[in-house]
C-alpha cells in the first residue's frame, strides 16, 4: 500500500465523519428551528455548516490521535479523551454557530450574541447538557463498534442472520510463519506486542480493499467479502499484496522494536456458507460451510511452495487480475481432509 493510498483512506475517513456531521447538524437545525421559530434557511444553515466542521474536527482527531498515537491507550484512557476532546469540539461549535445565528436573524453584534447565548433564557445550558449526553452516546457507539464491527451491530438490531442464511462469500486466511520460533526469542508479551501491531497493519489493508475482520485466531487472521466485492476488483488477492507492501514499508521498525520483521503465507478460497449468531452471554456471527476448511486448508499448503499466497481454481476463475498480478498454476493439490484434489494457483506480482 502506497503512502497516497494510506493518505487517501484516510481522508475517506474524515469525510464520512463530515457526511455524518452534516445529516445530525441539520436535524439540530430544523429543531431549532421548531423550537425558537426563527428562519428554517438560517437554522439549518447554520447547523449544516456547524455541522461539517465538528464532523471534520471528529473525523481527523480519530483518525489521526485516537486510532493513530493513541490507540494502544487504555479503554478508560480513550473513553476520557474523547469525552473532553468531543464535547469541548461540540460546545465550541455549537457556540460559534449560535452565536453567528443570532447575528444574522436578529441584528446582535457579535458581543451582545455570545453574551445572549451564554447567559440569558438557559439556551446555552441547555444545548451544553445534550452535547454532553450526545457525546458520551457517540463515544460509547465508536468504541463499542470496535469491539463488534458496526455492520454487525447494525445487523443485529435489524434482526438480520437471527436465524442461519445461506450467502456466497470470500475468505482469505492469512497466518504468520514460524510464529512458535519468533515467540520463544521474543517471551510471550513482547511477541503479543508483535502481533498487535501486525494486525494492526493487517486492519489497515483489509480497510483500504473493503474487507471485514471476521476472526483472529491466534496469529491468524481471517478476512471476508461479500463474493461480489470481494472479487470486483481482485480485492482479496489485492489485500493480501497490500499487507504485504505495509508490512514491507514498516520493515526497519518491527527489526528496531523486535528483531524480526513477520513473514506470513495466505489462502483464498470462496462459495456457499451459512451465516447466523451464535452465543447468549457473549454474541458473534458466525459463518459455517466447507468453504472455510478449504481455504484454511489452502493456506496451510501455501506454507510448504514457493508462493506466500494460495487460491482455489473455483475462485480464481471469477477473478480478473489487475495488471502486475499473476497467478501460476500449482495443479492439482491433495489437500489434508478432502476427498478430491483441488486445483490450486500461486499468486505472485509479475515481473
Amino acid at each position: 500500500m502506497t503512502r497516497r493510498s494510506m493518505r487517501r483512506l484516510k481522508l475517506m475517513a474524515v469525510a464520512r465523519f463530515s457526511g455524518i456531521g452534516i445529516v445530525v447538524g441539520t436535524v439540530i437545525g430544523y429543531v431549532n428551528f421548531l423550537i425558537i421559530g426563527a428562519q428554517p434557511e438560517v437554522t439549518i444553515g447554520w447547523g449544516v455548516i456547524s455541522g461539517l466542521l465538528i464532523g471534520a474536527t471528529v473525523g481527523a482527531m480519530e483518525v489521526w490521535v485516537f486510532c493513530g498515537r493513541m490507540r494502544q491507550a487504555p479503554f478508560l484512557g480513550l473513553l476520557v479523551g474523547r469525552m473532553l476532546a468531543y464535547t469541548t469540539t461540540f460546545v465550541v461549535g455549537l457556540t460559534a454557530a449560535n452565536v453567528a445565528r443570532l447575528v444574522e436573524a436578529r441584528g446582535f453584534s457579535w458581543g451582545e450574541a455570545a453574551g445572549f447565548y451564554l447567559l440569558d433564557e438557559g439556551i446555552f445550558a441547555r444545548d451544553f447538557l445534550l452535547v454532553t449526553v450526545a457525546s458520551f452516546v457517540f463515544i460509547w457507539i465508536l468504541q463499542a463498534s470496535q469491539l463488534q464491527s458496526g455492520r454487525d451491530m447494525f445487523n443485529f438490531i435489524v434482526g438480520r442472520y437471527h436465524r442461519p442464511q445461506e450467502m456466497e462469500r470470500v475468505f482469505l486466511f492469512v497466518d504468520v510463519t514460524s510464529s512458535t520460533t519468533i515467540a520463544a526469542k521474543l517471551g510471550h508479551l513482547t511477541y503479543s506486542a508483535f502481533l498487535q501491531d501486525f494486525f494492526f497493519d493487517v486492519n489497515m489493508a483489509a480497510l483500504t480493499w473493503r474487507g471485514e475482520i471476521y476472526q483472529y485466531v491466534g496469529d491468524e487472521v481471517i478476512i471476508s467479502w461479500p463474493t461480489k466485492m470481494g472479487t470486483d476488483e481482485a480485492r482479496c488477492v489485492r489485500c493480501f499484496f497490500a499487507m504485504s507492501d505495509i508490512v514491507e514499508k514498516k520493515r526497519d521498525e518491527y527489526m528496531e522494536r523486535y528483531g524480526v520483521c513477520p513473514r506470513f503465507r495466505g489462502g483464498i478460497h470462496g462459495g456457499t456458507v451459512v451465516v447466523t449468531w451464535v452465543g447468549e452471554i457473549k454474541k458473534e456471527i458466525v459463518y459455517h460451510g466447507d468453504v472455510l476448511n478449504t481455504a484454511s486448508r489452502i493456506q496451510t499448503e501455501s506454507k510448504s511452495g514457493p508462493f506466500s499466497c494460495l487460491v482455489s481454481g473455483e475462485l480464481l476463475g471469477q477473478l480478473t487480475l489487475p495488471a502486475g498480478f499473476t497467478a501460476r498454476p500449482v495443479g492439482e493439490v491433495a489437500l489434508r481432509g478432502k476427498e478430491r484434489a483441488l486445483p490450486l494457483f500461486g499468486l505472485e506480482h509479475a515481473v
